[in-house]
């Protein structure tokens, strides 16, 4: 009997084990699909983020293209634009020189009209009376 009890004794040491293995089992099986779903959705995530990441590549080198462009149309704006400076500059410097001879040469005229009617008015002046004594 004492066998038998033993035996009882143990059967229910290992159906106990049993269950708690089974319930562990169970735990760690739902533990699983959680971690499943979380993989999957990380991965559509990847996935996601990996096709923007493409996106936004191609469209910062085309940015990266533009920019490229425009710098290079900038720079021979600067060039010409320098190259016009210093021709405008010259062209200025001489036609103020220009201006400026005129202007002495102008300046010129007015002073020889100017002598000639101060010359002309004192011609055409009368003549002053000669004091008389009445």
């Amino acid at each position: 009997m004492e066998q038998v009890n033993n035996l009882e004794a143990s059967l229910h040491s290992k159906a106990k084990e049993a269950n708690t293995a089974e319930e562990k089992r169970a735990k760690i099986k739902e533990r699983l699909k959680r971690i499943m779903e979380k993989n999957q959705l990380h991965s559509r995530t990847n996935v996601e983020l990996n096709s923007k990441i493409s996106i936004m590549k191609a469209e910062n080198e085309k940015l990266k293209s533009k920019i490229n462009k425009l710098q290079a149309k900038l720079q021979d704006k600067e060039d010409s634009t320098v190259f016009v400076k210093s021709c405008d500059i010259y062209h200025t410097k001489r036609k103020t020189l220009e201006e400026a001879k005129e202007g002495i040469a102008n300046t010129d005229e007015c002073i020889a009209k100017a002598q000639e009617l101060e010359t002309t008015a004192y011609e055409n002046l009368p003549d002053r009376p000669v004091g008389s004594d009445s």
